[in-house]
């Protein structure tokens, strides 16, 4: 081997060796460099899904420099929504956060058949709803509502009619970040996680027989605010909406004396304050753990001793729980008529007993209502529950005046009462929907569920969304003296949602057991079974 030779095989081997911890720290360098781009990715992907569950969903870029684009966004994907673009400063225009209107509504068609005529009609079909409504927001801020019921008359067909202020300056709390809304107008007090679910998206046709204690719409003005988990509400209301006729007991027509008082005394309320919060520990699109409690306190106008007409359940406001009886509806409304109630708990109006001026409709002095819920989800299946009662607390002496002067029913009972009554549920859905993905914890209303977003469409070649359900309820009007009744049913329900906004329910209850109230003694021993089907449509 020459000596030329022997020195560039010297090199090689030289520049190999310098070589080798080069190209080690260079692929040292581009291991690192692609850990910083996958975590950049990770954060840019996340940052995307942020953007994309914000309300304000619509984000369209800007046009050509100088151009803008359309004054507002129409859409039909759900009724009539009209939503103003507003330019943002990352080159973006945003719809609906200045200003919007949306036209909304629904129509249920409901139709039944009870084996029991004795407990009510064997047969009817009407419609159950059929309302309007107008809400949307002006100026960033101030939000709106007025809905109307035509199978109500007059009055009693306003459902909700308000507004509402949702300010930065308002966001006095130091662990949220959202404005508190004060609302002031007819809504509902937030009691109830049913309650203040919309009927559209309640899971049997009608609510459980524990509804009797929520006291629904009310005029007044309410606080709320939410975080990420949790809700909370608290306001102060006066009467409803259909509570401001004023006729003594004698007078009320079209109500025979085998179902009861017509009407409960007492006047309306003075006042009612009522206050709600929830808390979600769980809550994915897949997985939810819901727990909330309510509590309220309502003190009876007794001023006038005369009885109030409406607020029977049939008005727009539900005024019944401004009143001072319990007469709980069934849980298949299209067939009317109620099996259990309390007799009249403040002593009758001004002329029964007619020799009592002095404590009629005055033997109540306040009540306070509470309830406790509970919803939880697991993919396709889910169970929601809730345990709601009242205690009424009654003047003695009002109490022993009304017996010495023959008030009969209407003065029997102690100071004390206390009436309860809850439910519990199951529900799956068949075609792997989850009421978790459903869950909207910054409603207006509080913490709530909304319907479910159907995974295959009828309109996309789909079966559409198809969910069984079961529930047992239960309600106890019987304390102290009170013969109200003890009522306890069985229900199964199937739903479809063929596409958004259209629902067709069957419902099959059975009355597994029921102690008959003071006035409704043939009901004992009757177990009726309810066939019930609705067609729905709300946009």
């Amino acid at each position: 081997m020459t000596n030329r030779k022997k020195t560039r095989i010297a090199a090689a081997v030289t520049l190999a060796a310098l070589a080798a911890p080069m190209a080690s720290a260079r692929a040292d360098n581009t291991a690192a460099e692609i850990r910083m781009l996958k975590a950049r990715l990770k954060q840019l992907e996340a940052k995307v899904a942020a953007e994309a569950k914000k309300p304000s969903a619509a984000r369209v870029p800007t046009t050509a420099k100088g151009e803008t684009p359309p004054p507002v966004w129409i859409s039909f994907g759900n009724g009539l929504r009209v939503e103003s673009f507003t330019e943002g400063k990352d080159g973006f225009y945003e719809r609906g956060k200045e200003f919007s209107f949306g036209i909304g509504g629904r129509i249920y068609v409901d139709g039944g058949i009870n084996t029991e005529p004795s407990t009510g009609p064997s047969g009817n079909t009407r419609l159950r709803r059929a309302r309007l409504s107008v809400e949307g927001k002006a100026f960033k801020h101030w939000y709106y509502k007025f809905e109307y019921d035509f199978t109500g008359t007059g009055v009693a067909g306003i459902r909700d009619a308000y507004i509402a202020l949702k300010h930065p300056l308002l966001a006095v709390l130091p662990f949220t970040k959202e404005p508190i809304a004060l609302q002031v107008g007819n809504f509902k007090e937030p009691f109830g996680l049913e309650a203040l679910a919309s009927a559209n998206n309640i899971t049997f046709i009608e609510r459980a027989l524990s509804d009797v204690f929520n006291p629904f719409r009310h005029i007044g003005v309410a606080a709320g605010t939410y975080g990420e988990d949790w809700s909370a509400k608290v306001g102060v209301f006066g009467a409803a909406l259909d509570e401001g006729s004023l006729v003594p007991f004698a007078e009320v027509p079209g109500r025979p004396a085998a179902f009861g008082p017509s009407v409960a005394t007492g006047g309306g309320s003075v006042v009612d304050v009522t206050g709600r919060v929830t808390w979600a520990p769980i809550h994915t699109d897949e997985v939810l753990i819901h727990i909330g409690g309510a509590g309220r306190y309502h003190k009876p106008n007794s001023a006038t001793g005369t009885a109030v007409v409406g607020g029977t359940g049939t008005g727009g406001a539900d005024g019944r729980m401004m009143l001072l009886g319990s007469s709980q509806a069934n849980e298949w409304n299209i067939l009317g008529g109620t099996l259990v109630g309390t007799p009249d708990l403040s002593c009758g109006p001004i002329t029964f007993p007619a020799t009592a001026p002095a404590v009629a409709g005055r033997c109540v002095s306040s009540v306070v209502s509470y309830g406790a819920e509970l919803a939880l989800a697991y993919g396709p299946f889910s169970f929601q529950g809730e345990y709601q009662g009242s205690h009424y607390s009654r003047n003695g002496g009002a109490l022993a005046v009304a017996a010495r002067s023959g008030a009969g029913i209407n003065a029997t009972g102690s100071t004390s009462l206390d009436f309860n009554g809850f439910y519990v549920y199951g529900s799956w859905f068949l075609t792997g929907e989850s009421r978790a993905e459903a869950y909207n914890v910054k409603d207006l209303n509080g913490a709530r569920f909304e319907g479910p977003k159907i995974k295959n469409p009828v309109n996309k070649g789909g079966w559409g969304a198809w969910e069984l359900a079961a529930r047992y309820s239960q309600v106890n009007l019987n304390d102290g003296g009170i013969q109200g009744g003890r009522q306890e049913d069985i229900t199964v329900g199937l739903n479809w949602y063929p596409v958004r906004g259209f629902r067709f329910m069957a419902n099959w209850i059975n009355v597994v057991n029921i102690a008959a109230p003071w006035n409704r003694p043939y009901v004992n021993g009757t177990h009726p079974n309810i066939f019930l089907m609705r067609a729905q449509v709300n946009w």
